[in-house]
Parts: C-alpha cells; sequence; structure tokens
C-alpha cells in the first residue's frame, strides 16, 4: 500500500469523489467539498485501487486553544492509519499546531461523526459507519467538541413567561414574520449576515462567502416551508433573530420538524430572543401537525443547549 497526494485539479480527484460511492453504493451519499479551501488530498492505494481517501483544508484563523490548526474531512477509508498519519505529518510540516476533524473546510460544511445510534437519521445530518469515531480514536484523535441532538415530544405546550417576553419585544419594536420565499436570495443575504454576528465566537468559526452560502440554502429550498423559518426584525427592518426549522422529509411518518439553527442579534437587550424563536416555531409546528422536534446540532454546553432544557427535550444521539 502507498500514500499519494493531490489536488482537486489533478486526474485522482475523480476518484477521490466516486471513492465513497463505490464503497457504501447503498448509502446514496452526498458530500460537500469547498474547493478553494482544500491544501492537498490524500489517498491510500494498493494494487491501484483507493482504499482510503481524506483531504487537508486551510483556513487563515482556524485554531483551537489560541493555536493554529488545519482541518481534515472528507474522510472514508478501510485502513485509517496510513491516511490520518499523512494528514498529520502534513499539517505539522505546514506550521499547524492541530488538525481537527472530521471538518469538511469549516462549519459551515459538514463536519463531526455520527456516534453510535440505533434511531434512523434525520434530514440534514450525514452518515457515517459507527466505526469512525472510535478509528479515528484509535490513531491519535481526542474529542475537541462535543455535540447532541434532543427530540421534544411535546412542541404545543404552553409558556406563560416566554408568551410573556414576547410581549416585551414587540413592545420594544420587535416583530415577528415568516420567511418570504419570493425573494428568497434578499432573506438568505439577512440571515447570512446575522449569523456571521451571532456565531463569530462559536468554536472552529471562519467567515463563509455569501455564494456558498446562499447555495447551500437554495439547494434545501425545495424542501423548506415558509411558516418554518421565523424571522425577527427591529424597527428599522434589520434582522435581529431567526429560527430555522424544516420537515424531516427521510421520516415522513414520524411528523417530525428539524430545529436546525436559531440565532440572535449579541448584546443584553436581545437576551431571551433566542428562546422566544424557538418557542413560536415549536408552536407553530404544533399547529401544522408535527408530533415532535429534533434540536440538532447543538454544542453540549453552548447557549442552545440552555435553550433546548427549557423544553421536554430528551437526548437523541451525540455528535
Amino acid at each position: 500500500m502507498r500514500v499519494i497526494s493531490f489536488s482537486p485539479e489533478d486526474e485522482e480527484f475523480n476518484e477521490f469523489i466516486k471513492f465513497p460511492l463505490l464503497l457504501f453504493p447503498l448509502k446514496n451519499l452526498k458530500e460537500d467539498f469547498p474547493l478553494s479551501q482544500i491544501d492537498t488530498c490524500f489517498a491510500v492505494k494498493g494494487d491501484e485501487k483507493i482504499l482510503g481517501r481524506i483531504a487537508v483544508y486551510k483556513n487563515n484563523g482556524l485554531c483551537h486553544e489560541s493555536l493554529s490548526a488545519r482541518a481534515a474531512g472528507n474522510f472514508h477509508c478501510v485502513v485509517a492509519a496510513f491516511l490520518l498519519d499523512a494528514a498529520a505529518d502534513y499539517a505539522k510540516k505546514a506550521g499547524a499546531d492541530y488538525l481537527i476533524g472530521p471538518l469538511n473546510g469549516n462549519t459551515w460544511h459538514h463536519y463531526r461523526f455520527i456516534e453510535k445510534t440505533d434511531s434512523p437519521l434525520f434530514f440534514t445530518e450525514t452518515w457515517n459507519p459507527d466505526y469512525y469515531p472510535e478509528l479515528w480514536r484509535k490513531n491519535g484523535f481526542n474529542s475537541c467538541s462535543v455535540y447532541h441532538s434532543n427530540i421534544d415530544h411535546d412542541p404545543g405546550v404552553y409558556s406563560a413567561e416566554t408568551e410573556a417576553d414576547i410581549l416585551r419585544f414587540i413592545d420594544c419594536g420587535i416583530s415577528f414574520r415568516y420567511i418570504n420565499t419570493n425573494d428568497f436570495e434578499d432573506e438568505c443575504r439577512k440571515i447570512h449576515a446575522l449569523s456571521e454576528r451571532a456565531f463569530s465566537g462559536n468554536a472552529f468559526f471562519i467567515k463563509e462567502t455569501f455564494s456558498a452560502f446562499y447555495e447551500k440554502y437554495r439547494n434545501v429550498l425545495p424542501y423548506m416551508d415558509p411558516d418554518l423559518v421565523i424571522i425577527a426584525e427591529d424597527q428599522n427592518k434589520e434582522t435581529v433573530g431567526f429560527s430555522f426549522g424544516i420537515p424531516d422529509i427521510l421520516n415522513p411518518d414520524l411528523k417530525r420538524m428539524v430545529l436546525k439553527t436559531v440565532a440572535r442579534e449579541p448584546g443584553e437587550s436581545f437576551s431571551g430572543l433566542g428562546n422566544a424563536l424557538i418557542y413560536r416555531l415549536r408552536k407553530k409546528a404544533s399547529e401544522k401537525g408535527f408530533k415532535s422536534v429534533i434540536h440538532a446540532f447543538f454544542h453540549h454546553d453552548g447557549p442552545t443547549a440552555k435553550l433546548t432544557r427549557n423544553y421536554s427535550g430528551a437526548f437523541l444521539r451525540s455528535y
């Protein structure tokens, strides 16, 4: 076996893209490749066939514990040691103190492994074999961030306290509305700008261009229900918060909504707005016949974790 390196411009990259489809032909895997951020690619070959692959991404500003880092993503492999060692050696020689993965360039793209679970995937999750997390641990990687998804089986529950908070925001000039899909690009532009302000303090945050951001949202537009995306605006019609939900189209019989993202303008004056947005979205989901709401992909000790504990969220799985 041998390890080769190449760039997206090389002919080997076509094999790189096709490899997971050959390895897991029944999984209909879809991946994102932020090509401009790829530093190099590695593949393990045996008898001239690819046995595994990984991409190393360079993002100026990516760091961990105040030290520089490279991202490793788009991993699929049956012989991990060769591949992960090659990626780690490359990152070290390139001056990185850490190699962080799985991370397809930045957190706007796919990152995290699903830990072993018996429950079905929900929409917006990306499948990985159960053994992948342990494979990385056995080859020198340690968890540096843990995420959870919870499931809320009573989305229509009434909260007098939150209703009062909503009235307080309305009295202060905050209004709530649903996304206008007829002006989708402009709506996404507002959401993108707020997301960059709201998430700038998150672990591994790197800015994303609007064009790349818009492309991701445009891809899910056919599956969206405008009633499940709530936008909060101030008196000047500036976006100061949003909650983004989407039907779990992978499991339509379960009648679940996935609460993918909630964000608000930073600052003490907007404290409680995230909770109000989640509450209004849960209430709308219940009115539309959804039986449960999945609070997806929140950092285990981040602000969203505190919000989801306000409701009847039960642990679903970790990443």
